[in-house]
């Protein structure tokens, strides 16, 4: 079962007795957790006596013994048990009995994080039809923003598209990350409205002017005037030059990507589907077309030597940094395949 659909039949009253909430997206599973507890209370009219135990640390003859125990504080109980995928077949097994008979008014949540489906116990709980629910991080950039747009607007607050982009290319898929960030988001711009690219880069620390992944698309563009400014006003607002090496090596990594699949004959809009690019998609597309394969191939070596010689080098990090971007954008040699250029190596 998908998670909306898990969702949407929470919302119609519909809680089953069993489910299995699994998968990488832990705020998406305690998301759903706590929509069955407030679920539960609005159709019995009463907070469910709650108990938790735990996959690895708890006894399972404990937890059916609670299963099958009445509640003498409330008139419903929630029987959470987190870590489920660290039980071991047998204790899992002894659950069997309990999938062909629950208990009235109790209801049983399994949390884990990878789990075999082919296992005798998780075979059995789909056969029986009970909810079995994988929670993944968003799979694309859409997905993504949806979620951030979703979480703001239930605050009262909006955000802006640069602004997305730059929390996504920052912070990747992780939604407990994002919110941590839009949490503080939310505290630093006081009151509701729209968030805008200036509250993201005055909480990062960033330059309110530029951005990292701004340099790193005037790279791309080999606009070398460009580049240096906006590299020289993001070190000077305090921007760290392995963070924004990090950033350089997120678009070459990217823009290598875009090559590959126009060179296999992916259309333009099968690379930036592949590939989640949703903001600025005709610049991404000139970029990639801007380098040959075997240039971006040797743009990423020396980004990769040039990590090293960031945390050893005696030299300034800002100046080795300011040699690749003028290579990069000058155009000239960068190591392709066999013995690697030196200039990032230490003597």
């Amino acid at each position: 079962m998908k998670p909306d659909q898990f969702q949407k039949d929470l919302r119609r009253g519909n809680i089953p007795p069993i489910c299995l909430l699994y998968g990488e997206e832990r705020l998406l599973i305690g998301e759903a957790l706590n929509s069955i507890r407030k679920n539960i209370s609005t159709r019995q009219g009463e907070t469910p006596e709650e108990e938790i135990f735990y996959g690895g640390e708890s006894d399972p003859a404990s937890i059916l013994q609670s299963l099958r125990t009445f509640s003498l504080f409330a008139a419903n109980k929630l029987i959470v048990v987190k870590d489920f995928h660290r039980m071991n077949d047998a204790g899992r097994n002894l659950f069997l009995g309990y999938l062909e008979d629950t208990s009235e008014n109790t209801w049983l949540v399994l949390l884990a994080e990878k789990v075999d489906l082919r296992k005798k116990f998780y075979a059995r709980l789909q056969k029986k039809k009970f909810p079995v629910v994988r929670f993944y991080h968003p799979y694309d950039a859409a997905a993504t923003e949806r979620w951030i747009r979703g979480y703001l607007k239930a605050y009262g607050f909006g955000i802006d598209r640069e602004a997305i982009r730059f929390l996504y290319e920052a912070h990747g898929r992780e939604l407990q990350i994002l919110k941590n960030e839009l949490d503080k988001l939310m505290l630093y711009r006081g009151k509701t409205g729209e968030i805008d690219l200036s509250d993201v880069a005055g909480i990062s620390g960033q330059s309110r002017e530029y951005t990292p992944f701004e340099l790193a698309d005037v790279l791309a563009d080999r606009n070398l005037e460009g580049a240096l400014r906006i590299f020289h006003r993001l070190t000077e607002d305090g921007a760290p030059p392995v963070l924004l090496h990090a950033i350089l090596i997120s678009k070459i990594r990217k823009l290598r990507q875009g090559k590959c699949l126009e060179e296999e004959g992916a259309t333009d809009r099968e690379i930036l589907a592949a590939l989640g690019v949703r903001f600025q998609g005709d610049r991404f597309l000139r970029q990639c077309r801007g380098f040959t394969g075997e240039t971006l191939e040797g743009i990423y070596e020396e980004l990769l030597s040039l990590d090293a010689a960031l945390k050893s080098s005696c030299n300034r990090p800002e100046t080795l940094m300011e040699l690749l971007i003028c290579r990069i954008c000058r155009g000239e040699a960068l190591c392709s395949g066999g013995d690697p250029v030196h200039l990032f190596r230490e003597n």
